[in-house]
């Protein structure tokens, strides 16, 4: 009885801290797409793309990457691609990419909309620019175009 009761103690003490600390470390990805990299350098070798909502552990931050586990990979992603906050995936509510950017800034596209009826002007331009998107690649060719330094 004796040795059972040490053996249930010692398996408590082996996971409870472990269960404990992945938990605290917990985090939801925050973009549509986020891809897990080898190493910390947007130039590292793709691992495995993550979508909205999946959950990672952070298991060390290195600066502005973390490095993470999910059920059976580890990898690095940026840290500005994960949030602490659960993130919701089935809400009744939907905005596009354009009004949650001004919802970030605070504004609505009534205010946008009011704005540009009192001051006459266009901002068609600033929505097509808004639009335009580079692939990892094209950033990739522009900071090597450049030597620009990543970290």
């Amino acid at each position: 009885m004796k040795n059972k009761l040490s053996i249930v103690l010692f398996v408590l003490v082996l996971f409870i801290p472990s269960n404990i600390y992945s938990k605290s470390n917990e985090k939801y990805v925050c973009v549509d797409s986020c891809k897990v990299k080898s190493g910390p350098t947007i130039f590292s070798k793709d691992v495995l793309t993550l979508g909205y909502a999946n959950k990672v552990n952070v298991l060390k931050e290195k600066n502005n990457w973390s490095y993470i586990s999910t059920d059976s990979f580890f990898g690095w992603v940026p840290t500005s691609a994960i949030t602490k906050r659960k993130v919701l995936t089935n809400s009744t509510a939907s905005a596009n990419a354009k009004e949650t950017a001004l919802a970030g800034k605070g504004i609505t596209s009534e205010i946008e909309k009011g704005f540009s009826e009192k001051t006459n002007l266009d901002f068609t331009i600033i929505d097509l620019i808004e639009k335009n998107q580079s692939t990892e690649e094209e950033v990739i060719q522009f900071i090597n175009d450049g030597n620009l330094s990543v970290e």
